[in-house]
């Protein structure tokens, strides 16, 4: 008996094998007749044979690469967007995946861009875990693209006019939580919260300002970004003054008073004062506290600008 399960095991392997070999050797057949057909300019009888490649062997990047490329040609961006998505669930990073986000992150496509890289940082934890720091280098800048991009909205109208501020701002807000939110959101799942102080300097500026940005809006996934920025402030991996910074700016966004007097500006006679001004001002240095940053007072004696207190401050230091 035992010799006949072991007989039957073989077979299967073998069989098994044998199944693998054939698909293997499909896939490049198949994958050369598409390349032959795209050189004759039969755009259709390619695609036809390289989605055939695809599904005989999905471990193989070139023919997911292949296929988009030919959707490319043609303009279509969605289906082009699904190839590189399926190649990702088959646990592949298809090549010139760089090249294609690159090239057609624009306004018109930034939906179906935002709905593809979204699936790259749930990869790299997946398959590609040791290569963290260039993962999140990539997705850093790419989002920091977008955020510039949003940024550059007020360049187009005149921001003086109220309404069109508020507008802009609506825009930007939607821009801002529909696509970079939940991209930093699922990295940080992932990944958890990368340790600040190792980024490079380039890094740290772009990651800080896409989180200095996306905190300024009040809504359920800003305040679930905002307690995980917290909890990375507590565990040393964010700067507290930045988080200060951050909350400060969504309060002046909405027309309100700063809280933590980390906004400075200078006055027609070349001083500063903090400006806004600042909420409950008595109480600023206990807020402060709280961040374990140096009392305003201490700010005006340590900051080259030298800033007017406000009146009625009142020095509390907390150490």
């Amino acid at each position: 008996m035992k010799i006949f399960a072991a007989a039957i095991l073989i077979l299967l392997t073998t069989t098994a094998a044998a199944r693998f070999n054939e698909r293997v050797s499909n896939y490049y057949l198949f994958l050369n007749q598409a390349s032959r057909c795209d050189a004759e300019g039969k755009i259709d009888s390619a695609i036809y044979f390289a989605k055939r490649a695809t599904n005989n062997y999905s471990h193989g990047s070139k023919a997911f690469t292949f296929l988009a490329g030919l959707y490319i040609k043609q303009q279509d961006y969605k289906s082009a967007v699904l190839v590189y998505k399926n190649a990702i669930l088959c646990g592949n990073i298809p090549d010139k995946i760089n090249y294609f986000i690159e090239r057609y992150d624009s306004v018109k496509h930034i939906a179906i861009i935002a709905d593809f890289i979204k699936q790259i940082p749930v990869l790299s934890s997946k398959f590609y875990s040791e290569h963290y720091n260039i993962k999140l280098s990539k997705l850093v800048y790419k989002m920091y693209g977008r955020d510039q991009a949003i940024r550059g909205i007020e360049n187009v109208y005149n921001i003086n006019d109220t309404v069109i501020a508020d507008s802009v701002f609506s825009v930007q807000s939607y821009l801002d939580t529909a696509i970079n939110l939940p991209i930093l959101l699922e990295y940080i799942h992932a990944y958890g919260f990368p340790e600040y102080c190792d980024l490079d300097d380039d890094l740290s500026r772009s990651f800080g300002l896409i989180i200095h940005h996306l905190l300024q809006y009040e809504s359920r996934g800003t305040t679930e970004l905002e307690g995980l920025v917290r909890q990375a402030v507590y565990n040393g991996q964010y700067s507290a003054y930045s988080m200060m910074l951050a909350l400060d700016y969504r309060y002046i966004g909405k027309n309100h008073k700063q809280i933590y007097g980390t906004y400075i500006v200078q006055c027609a006679d070349g001083s500063y004062k903090f400006d806004p001004e600042i909420n409950d001002v008595e109480s600023v240095d206990i807020r402060r506290s709280e961040w374990k940053q140096a009392p305003l007072k201490e700010i005006k004696n340590t900051d080259w600008r030298d800033p007017k207190l406000p009146a009625n401050y009142i020095y509390k230091p907390w150490y």
